[in-house]
């Protein structure tokens, strides 16, 4: 890859030569594009938040938030209502299913956390080892092999469903909540603070096309 200078990547460049088989300054050509692009996204992204402003991003955090609290309270009513009390039930009653309540839920976290930190890794290393290390199960019947990878399967399918439900709870939140986050650390103390990113978000945006142009 033949090394070439500031000004005489530009003379290339203007002479309609394409630069992706030279480096500048000991980086190829394709990488200041690729600094271009990313110097381009920053400043276009500076200049958005800017034009929003933090006051309604912030009205949308408040939203989000307001969403969010929905989600857990819609949760909190699920979980309650499988345990919740017959009608008419009196202190006495409402008592005694309190105390089984909270011995179902201390049988329940045990033998949950008993699944998860021993039968899944067993689980799991008898389908790795049965489909990869035939050695490593030589002892085992082929019928248990068979159902450990069934169960392991059922577990990784659990697994993400419930990083799916979580995700559509609070993903939209979080989406919310970063560009307020970020606008208020830009732009929250004033036109003072806000004019020097105003300037290096213009000049993030120049300098990544122009980049971008010369790596074209």
């Amino acid at each position: 890859m033949q090394s070439v200078g500031y000004w005489e990547a530009w003379s290339l460049w203007w002479s309609g030569t394409k630069l992706e088989d030279f480096a500048m300054w000991g980086l190829p050509m394709l990488w200041w594009a690729r600094i271009g692009k990313c110097l381009q996204f920053a400043g276009t992204a500076i200049v958005i938040l800017d034009l929003v402003g933090p006051e309604r991003l912030r009205a949308l955090r408040n939203k989000g938030d307001k969403y969010a609290e929905k989600a857990r309270r819609y949760v909190r009513n699920l979980d309650e209502s499988s345990y919740g009390y017959p009608e008419g039930a009196t202190p006495g009653e409402r008592q005694l299913i309190a105390e089984r309540r909270a011995k179902i839920d201390y049988y329940y976290n045990r033998y949950f956390i008993i699944f998860f930190c021993y039968v899944v890794p067993t689980v799991g290393v008898l389908y790795v080892g049965g489909k990869y290390f035939n050695e490593l199960v030589s002892g085992y019947p082929d019928w248990l092999i068979h159902i450990a990878g069934w169960l392991f399967l059922l577990v990784v399918a659990i697994l993400i469903l419930w990083v799916i439900f979580g995700a559509t709870l609070y993903l939209p939140v979080l989406i919310l909540r970063v560009p307020s986050v970020v606008s208020e650390w830009l732009f929250g103390a004033g036109k003072k603070q806000g004019h020097p990113i105003r300037v290096a978000a213009f000049l993030a945006i120049v300098v990544g096309f122009h980049l971008d142009l010369l790596g074209s």
